[in-house]
């Protein structure tokens, strides 16, 4: 009767937690899409007046196509790079978090998700402190306060690494749009050139 009185409130601790636990996912996934977009905009602008200034140089530059081309090439080769090296080290991170789940995303996801909220969990739970009467039950039940909190901080690890995929969704497609809006401002210059040249 003790342990399912315990196990009662382990599980409504664990659906206590996991609401908070998604609540909190949601709000950090909108706050970071939020700064997100305002960087890759003013980014997007910056590219975009460079190419702009270039295709209207090339404008001038028409009696000499030589320089012009060269101009062209390089003005794409180092946003290219510039592009290489700004991705680089998310590439890595994802590649790398990919091959571990066997290449799954929703895997790779959930794990990522998973280690994380466990580590926020325990480290929460290991700032709260217990009663005395609940320790006093835990004690009389066979469990102890930290293997408590170890098992309620996996339970909640383990429904976030399931409902992340769906709470994360919006941070995947803002990433792939991205890449289209990157790939159609390469595309549209790379138009406007050869028709120029």
């Amino acid at each position: 009767m003790l342990s399912d009185h315990i196990e009662t409130r382990k599980r409504n601790e664990v659906e206590t937690a996991t609401e908070i636990v998604r609540e909190r996912i949601r709000a950090e996934t909108d706050i970071y899409i939020a700064r997100n977009l305002k960087f890759f905009f003013r980014r997007m602008a910056i590219k975009a007046a460079i190419l702009g200034a270039t295709a209207t140089t090339l404008l001038f530059l028409h009696s000499t196509p030589g320089l012009g081309t060269l101009v062209t090439l390089g003005v794409l080769a180092a946003f290219l790079v510039w592009d290489a090296v700004s991705v680089f080290p998310t590439l890595r991170l994802v590649l790398t978090r990919l091959s571990r789940a066997r290449y799954s995303p929703r895997r790779a996801l959930g794990e990522v998700v998973a280690t994380n909220v466990f580590a926020q969990v325990l480290q929460e739970s290991e700032n709260t402190t217990i009663s005395r009467r609940h320790a006093l039950l835990l004690a009389l039940a066979g469990t102890s306060e930290s293997r408590l909190k170890t098992e309620i901080a996996h339970a909640v690890s383990e429904i976030a690494a399931e409902t992340s995929w769906h709470d994360l969704r919006p941070f995947m497609l803002l990433a792939a749009s991205k890449v289209a809006a990157v790939f159609m401002l390469y595309a549209a210059y790379v138009t406007i050139i050869l028709h120029l040249v």
